[in-house]
């Protein structure tokens, strides 16, 4: 943020409106942020560490708090946050 309190070019162009519940990115390009920063080896892998993350942070998380964070999520994402965390 600026000194004016208001976004940077940067930052508008990366961050997602504040009230907008559109991904911030599609499901491949979060599959490949997380297998590039976690250096997996694979996409497979990748793709389970996702899910066991969203199943797990699903477990924890209810209510309202999941919904939200659902609809910021790539489809794909939503489901395993939502279907795997309610196992």
């Amino acid at each position: 943020m600026s000194k004016e309190g208001t976004l940077s070019p940067m930052q508008l162009k990366t961050a997602p409106a504040a009230n907008s519940t559109e991904p911030a990115m599609s499901f491949v390009q979060m599959i490949e942020q997380v297998r590039y920063n976690g250096a997996y080896a694979t996409r497979q892998r990748a793709e389970e560490v996702v899910s066991a993350v969203l199943a797990a942070l699903g477990r924890r998380i209810t209510g309202e708090e999941r919904v939200e964070l659902a609809a910021r999520l790539p489809r794909e994402a939503a489901r395993a946050l939502v279907h795997l965390g309610e196992t």
